[in-house]
């Protein structure tokens, strides 16, 4: 019974399925409306995406009121971030007034929301799940749950996908997705749900590709990189380096010199073009100064100017910050005002990057090129990430960046395995004990993640 377990059932990918399934959809109920980060301005851009609506007008859009009822009565009901826990009598009573909302298409009202800049590729699964919702509803509440079952659904999906199919560190793949705040984004109207998911299968499509003995890079696969790629680029900026991980795919994959160009420079290069070509056309309608006093070409030509004392202030702000960044990217959930025990966060960073290490489920180590690449991508990407930050949310020569968070990082979890991998034995992780044990902390983390949410908002 035990072997029969272990074969048919105990396997990453099918273990996420579940696990990341009943935990997801606990936490899409039981999660209160507008409580996961920055949640109601991309409920706006989810729904104004499902009636069609692909461009905004300036730095919002024209909603319906009812859709603006619902954030700001949620916010005087509860806080948005919430003001303390709530008495679980009093919030059904509340979500039960708010069911009965209906949209009125004609009565709109101008809300300014800066996801109006995003493009529309990471709210497919919530657009699509309002869109569906929308044929039999038009209450307001009701198209929220279903944007966070349509998100949900297809980064499970994805996420599942990546696990099957990454040749190596499978079970670091799993516990990767089972960090509380990866959990508590994938149940909520967000972009990060679906950018998690997606650079997760992407890291693992071009791994693959470049690893498995019996993969050829063929048209149909070059197509799918190129898909994914172009995804990528468009869900944000930050992510622009992750496409570098390309060159790890041998030469020896290609069945032409041609190919091989198309995939080291061509796709790179479709979706560096797809990126910059959506920021011209949205900045062109769109754009307004997030914050007052900033001014990002301003900032641009001082950190041209400036690269060594730009670079400084770089380093100092990770050295100030990497236990906040640290905490918000496993364990701080909600609007940063949900925060983990300090212990859970480190020992998860600890199984992380120790079965990071050891895990070869799914084939060998990776190489020193793949290794070097993927470490290229990440401290690349962590750069991005943060010039990108500096350039909207910081005054010009700023000596700090306010509003960085941890949670920006989650993307480039994937990335662990690829650089940290070792070589060693492959077939520590089919002892059913170790399995065991993973499974365990998987349950850990989701155990932590329903507690702490269901503390804080209703006790």
């Amino acid at each position: 019974m035990v072997e029969n377990f272990t074969k048919h059932i105990a396997q990453p990918a099918r273990i996420f399925l579940i696990l990341g399934l009943i935990a997801g959809v606990l936490l899409v109920f039981l999660i209160p409306p507008m409580q996961v980060a920055d949640e109601w301005p991309h409920f706006y851009r989810a729904y104004l995406l499902a009636q069609g609506r692909m461009m905004g007008e300036g730095l919002g859009d024209k909603v319906p009121c009812e859709i603006h009822r619902l954030m700001w009565e949620t916010d005087g009901f509860m806080g948005i971030p919430t003001r303390g826990p709530q008495k679980p009598g009093e919030v059904i009573g509340f979500l039960k007034n708010m069911a009965e909302l209906r949209i009125v298409e004609r009565d709109r009202v101008y809300a300014p929301f800066s996801t109006v800049l995003y493009a529309p590729v990471p709210y497919s699964g919530m657009t699509a799940g309002i869109a569906a919702a929308d044929i039999w509803t038009n209450a307001p509440l009701l198209l929220l749950y279903a944007g966070r079952l349509g998100g949900l659904l297809l980064a499970l999906a994805m996420t599942y996908w990546a696990i099957r199919i990454t040749p190596f560190g499978k079970w670091a793949f799993l516990l990767i997705a089972m960090t509380p705040v990866l959990l508590f984004q994938r149940s909520g109207i967000t972009a990060d749900s679906f950018i998690n998911a997606l650079a997760m299968l992407y890291v693992a499509y071009i791994l693959k590709s470049a690893l498995d003995p019996n993969e050829t890079t063929g048209n149909l696969q070059i197509m799918v990189m190129g898909l994914l790629t172009i995804s990528i680029c468009l869900c944000k900026q930050a992510y622009l380096a992750l496409p570098v991980l390309m060159w790890a795919i041998p030469a020896d994959k290609f069945a032409s010199p041609g190919r091989r160009r198309m995939v080291r420079f061509g796709l790179p290069l479709l979706g560096w073009s797809a990126a910059v070509l959506w920021a011209f056309v949205v900045m062109r309608i769109n754009y307004a100064p997030m914050i007052q006093g900033t001014d990002a070409l301003g900032q641009l030509r001082y950190i041209l100017s400036h690269p060594i004392e730009y670079g400084l202030i770089m380093m100092g702000d990770f050295q100030v910050n990497a236990r906040k960044y640290l905490l918000e990217l496993i364990g701080v959930l909600g609007w940063l005002d949900i925060p983990a025990f300090a212990w859970l966060v480190y020992a998860h960073a600890a199984v992380l990057l120790t079965v990071s290490c050891a895990d070869h489920s799914g084939g060998e180590a990776p190489g020193w090129t793949v290794r070097i690449l993927a470490a290229i991508a990440l401290i690349a990407s962590l750069k991005i990430i943060f010039t990108l930050m500096y350039l909207w949310w910081a005054p010009v020569g700023s000596l700090t960046l306010p509003g960085m968070q941890g949670r920006y990082f989650t993307p480039l979890l994937p990335l662990v395995p690829a650089v940290f991998c070792l070589p060693g034995r492959p077939g520590l992780f089919r002892n059913r004990w170790v399995k065991t044990a993973m499974v365990a902390w998987a349950l850990i983390l989701i155990g932590d993640t329903l507690f702490r949410t269901f503390d804080h908002y209703y006790f």
